[in-house]
């Protein structure tokens, strides 16, 4: 069944070849491309259909607020992740609620048509799954109580649901390859997210929305410059959260300790300039790291030194 997309007050999203110029990013790999662009907004859905589910990306970029209407008549559930964006709230979910930035649910629709609301002015990147009734019957048999859960509760996109996302946006495949690559990782992220709404039910730890905006921005804070390492009492001071809850709520949202977070980061950034090209020096030097520190350091993550990593990718 066809799926349709329409900005409340504003018009029908149209076929389209090419991303309006405010939009960040690049077409996934054999995406059905929507948008709808004025003066004040630019709102694009790529979707990419396959046997087990629908994944969308959604990015809407806009000085005035916007509700976008999602009509389907396929599915019954819906997995959301806030990537960029200050909050969104969706309607015609069994537990409507706002959608903090860095956080995913997962729950069902109350109608087969659903209303989603960028209520703040700014950028935003939302993606959204739309899993076949099979696909959820697979995962509700594994977590039998996710009914109860995904109706009360959102959780953290962790390291390993933004690798996996990350995965999708960027991957470069087409046929067979791209199906079996995209389903695999779709399988990943619902066990993942089902996985981590069962264990925050049980360890009862819901953050408040304050909380967690603070951490968010904690995060923001660490990767704008990767150069800095800064203490825990002066991220806390920035972000006017004491350390205890810095530490904790950090650890619960992220999946990683501050220092664990930053090194991660640092990795990930070297190897994005090592395939530019960039010498061990100058990458040593943009992260926050001594030649032979980021040598060892990245030997340890990735069983390969940057030269090597360089070399291999040219």
């Amino acid at each position: 069944m066809t799926i349709s997309y329409e900005a409340r007050n504003l018009g029908i999203l149209a076929p389209a070849t090419a991303l309006p110029n405010n939009i960040k990013g690049t077409l996934l790999s054999e995406a059905a491309l929507y948008t709808f662009t004025n003066a004040e907004t630019s709102i694009v859905v790529q979707q990419i259909k396959t046997t087990s589910c629908t994944f969308l990306l959604k990015q809407c970029s806009s000085t005035v607020p916007v509700q976008l209407y999602t009509a389907q008549h396929t599915h019954n559930w819906l997995l959301q992740a806030l990537i960029e964006g200050d909050k969104t709230m969706t309607e015609q979910l069994q537990h409507p609620g706002t959608l903090l930035k860095n956080q995913v649910c997962f729950t069902p629709l109350l109608q087969q048509a659903y209303i989603t609301s960028f209520q703040t002015p700014g950028n935003y990147t939302l993606v959204e799954i739309l899993p076949a009734e099979t696909l959820v019957n697979e995962f509700t048999a594994l977590f039998p109580s996710i009914i109860k859960q995904a109706a009360e509760q959102t959780t953290a996109i962790d390291t390993e649901l933004q690798q996996n996302i990350h995965a999708i946006r960027t991957a470069r495949m087409s046929g067979n390859l791209w199906n079996y690559f995209l389903q695999a990782r779709i399988r990943d992220i619902l066990f993942h997210t089902c996985n981590n709404l069962t264990a925050a039910t049980h360890k009862h730890h819901h953050i408040k929305e304050a909380d967690i905006i603070a951490i968010n921005k904690a995060a923001e804070i660490i990767t704008a410059d990767l150069a800095v390492h800064l203490t825990i009492p002066e991220l806390a001071r920035k972000v006017q959260l004491n350390e205890f809850k810095l530490k904790k709520y950090f650890r619960q949202l992220h999946g990683k300790s501050i220092y664990e977070f930053l090194v991660y980061q640092r990795m990930q950034k070297a190897k994005e300039l090592l395939l530019q090209n960039k010498s061990v020096k100058e990458v040593a030097a943009i992260v926050g790291y001594r030649p032979s520190d980021l040598t060892m350091v990245f030997f340890q993550h990735f069983n390969m030194y940057p030269s090597e990593f360089r070399n291999s990718n040219k």
